[in-house]
């Protein structure tokens, strides 16, 4: 990324508090984060609006929603001293066909350079804590296999295959938070007519879980570049 070049920044993280079976939007015009204010890209939010496809978000519910937040310190500080605005999403509990609906209106938005995409979200919730314990035991130790699953995705995922990432996900059911934003990023990948690589560059786990008793959260991050 050039920081240069970059003058607007779509934030797309997944809802933790709100049920909604659509794309909400953000009613503010600033965002505050401990280095300084982030800009809101008000016009493009309002043309977003306009297809009918999206709703607000009241301004509790954008303060409450810490998938968007906890982006912001990062964008601020990688961006710092350049001219952008903000675009934040709150992606609610979508199928299939809401997946690739907003992906079709973002994919437009992948043509242009100045445009840039961050996708919140962390990886497989894991143990007591969750009510999640997917296991096989032939991977190995709890944490082994929690890896192994994880990186399954995350191959689909670089693979932009659409349909692996459904069966994967209808398969496991990983507890991954941001799956929708996932979704709707790799559909506006696939509707867009340009190529892109798509590589994971760190994988994470909070904590190396060996039984039930212990909880998990996995962390990846991914970079999407053009071919």
């Amino acid at each position: 990324m050039n920081p240069s070049t970059v003058k607007r920044v779509f934030l797309l993280g997944p809802s933790h508090h709100l049920y909604s079976t659509k794309c909400l939007l953000s009613q503010a015009e600033e965002y505050e984060t401990p280095f300084g204010n982030i800009k809101l890209d008000t016009a493009t939010i309002q043309a977003l609006y306009t297809t009918g496809a999206f709703d607000w978000m009241s301004l509790e519910e954008d303060e409450d929603e810490h998938s968007l937040e906890m982006q912001l310190p990062y964008i601020y500080k990688m961006l710092q001293g350049a001219s952008f605005t903000l675009v934040p999403v709150m992606v609610g509990n979508l199928k299939k066909e809401g997946e690739e609906l907003y992906g079709k209106l973002f994919s437009k938005y992948l043509d242009e350079a100045e445009n840039f995409f961050v996708i919140s979200s962390d990886f497989c919730h894991w143990g007591k804590r969750f009510s999640y314990y997917t296991y096989e035991p032939e991977k190995g130790p709890v944490h082994k296999f929690v890896e192994w699953m994880d990186r399954k995705g995350m191959s689909a995922i670089e693979a932009q295959d659409i349909d692996t990432w459904y069966a994967y996900m209808k398969q496991y059911k990983n507890t991954i938070c941001g799956r929708h934003p996932i979704g709707v990023f790799m559909q506006a990948l696939k509707a867009n007519t340009q190529k892109f690589n798509v590589r994971f560059v760190s994988y994470a786990q909070s904590n190396p879980a060996t039984s039930k008793q212990d909880s998990s959260v996995s962390y990846a991050a991914a970079v999407v570049t053009k071919v």
